[in-house]
């Protein structure tokens, strides 16, 4: 349930490098101000579409909600944004608050250091805080971001370039361990929807003394705002009762509805019923998952289909050897010769489609079909072993043909086997479609 996640979207703003020095002043006096005039929205790179993953957002759900948070250096106070989707989504998105609206401040590397107020646009949808509805209408949904500039700019401290090794490949490449903001403040940033039931949340501040804040709107939304630690040793994360060390602190965190992190300082929920769920204090470097309960939710109601009714073929095409064109969204595949001056991995990708019939719609993130990718056994240095599962990642229409793209590093060799179900919130079940095998590379396509 540590899932970190990279967004489909990347935010629109100009490049942080060979700011005047005026403008930077300028950015300083108005944040000591705590006022700003507005700027341009910050506004989704890729347009989002609304009967693909998140879906878009719909302007007429947008509404920000009443809580507000001090930021520890003054100025607008954080707040939290909340919309709707086309795919049945609740998104929450945190930011600064100005003049009822929630966006980012120019200042700290965000564009360009202007010294204005940038609102989210109507048609932005947060990638880092959406969950789907339950059967009352509401949402469950808890989101952990470290290292957030005070601009409000989530990630936007993140090296814009891949170093590499001397003479190492593109699959060696890392991202250089610096920030772009270091100079400015970072915050560390808890938020979420805890539920209709969830009553308050309690956080300890800077000087360790606890705070207890109540939740705001209809899904118990919470928000906590601290100072990031000014240096970044490895963090161990611990959750049920196991643990992981992470050496990088700027990321997101994206937990299951009912859990919620140490990160933030918080302690306690406490629900309408009187039942509490508590946080242990920790270390700055330790994080702590724990799962609360789901109080309040509602299952959603599940049609009963049959494996009769979801039956169909399945069958592979295969679509060559290609390179992936790195930058691109999703880190498409480029062919078997990409564009000249484009970033490819070093190694090459079989590419597939699996091929098959819905038969039953899909018109929301409730329900998807699900495809499960199995490897040759046994596995190698160089391929994985095991099942490959993932869900697709769009509406479908009732006999629609879906041609699901598939991925196999050209060093997994073999038979394989796919098989594709469907699956829907609130059933523990799928139920089975089609299954068929395939063979890479394919006896006329040796690499």
């Amino acid at each position: 349930n540590l899932e970190p996640r990279t967004s489909p979207y990347a935010f629109a703003v100009s490049a942080a490098s060979a700011v005047a020095l005026a403008a930077a002043s300028a950015a300083a006096l108005a944040a000591a101000a705590g006022v700003f005039q507005s700027g341009p929205p910050v506004v989704p790179l890729v347009q989002p579409n609304p009967r693909t993953f998140d879906g878009a957002a719909i302007a007429s759900s947008v509404r920000v909600l009443a809580l507000r948070v001090a930021d520890p250096d003054g100025g607008p106070s954080w707040g939290l944004r909340i919309d709707r989707t086309t795919r049945g989504l609740i998104c929450v998105q945190p930011g600064r608050v100005q003049s009822g609206e929630v966006g980012v401040l120019g200042i700290d590397g965000a564009f360009a250091n202007d010294g204005r107020f940038h609102p989210f646009a109507n048609d932005y949808v947060n990638p880092f805080g959406c969950a789907g509805i339950d059967g009352n209408g509401h949402a469950f949904a808890s989101v952990a971001l470290n290292d957030v500039p005070a601009s409000g700019l989530a990630l936007s401290c993140e090296p814009d370039a891949l170093v590499h090794s001397p003479g190492a490949g593109t699959d060696d490449a890392q991202v250089a361990p610096v920030s772009l903001c270091r100079a400015g403040p970072l915050r560390d940033i808890a938020y979420g929807l805890l539920g209709p039931d969830a009553l308050s949340v309690t956080y300890a501040d800077a000087r360790g003394h606890l705070v207890t804040e109540p939740t705001s709107g209809p899904d118990g939304a919470f928000l906590v705002v601290s100072d990031a630690p000014q240096h970044c040793p490895g963090v161990t994360f611990s959750a049920h009762g196991h643990s992981s060390v992470e050496r990088n602190c700027t990321g997101a965190l994206l937990l299951a509805g009912g859990q919620l992190t140490t990160i933030g300082s918080i302690r306690r929920v406490t629900y309408r019923s009187g039942r509490t769920c508590t946080l242990p204090a920790t270390a700055p470097n330790h994080v702590i998952i724990v799962s609360c309960p789901l109080a309040g939710y509602v299952p959603r109601p599940t049609p009963q289909l049959s494996s009769e009714q979801l039956a169909a073929p399945v069958s592979v095409r295969y679509r060559g050897l290609q390179y992936l064109c790195l930058g691109t969204p999703g880190d498409a595949p480029c062919g078997a010769h990409p564009p000249k001056g484009s970033h490819v991995a070093r190694t090459r990708y079989y590419v597939v489609d699996v091929d098959f019939t819905a038969r039953v719609a899909v018109s929301n993130i409730a329900s998807s079909y699900r495809i499960a990718l199995r490897y040759p056994s046994p596995g190698s240095a160089t391929c994985q072993s095991g099942e490959l599962i993932g869900p697709t990642d769009g509406d479908f229409r009732a006999g629609q043909h879906v041609a699901s793209q598939q991925l196999v590093q050209q060093a997994c060799t073999g038979r394989f086997s796919v098989t594709v179900s469907y699956t829907q919130t609130g059933s523990r079940a799928s139920i089975p479609v089609g299954h068929t095998t395939f063979t890479l590379p394919p006896a006329r396509h040796h690499a």
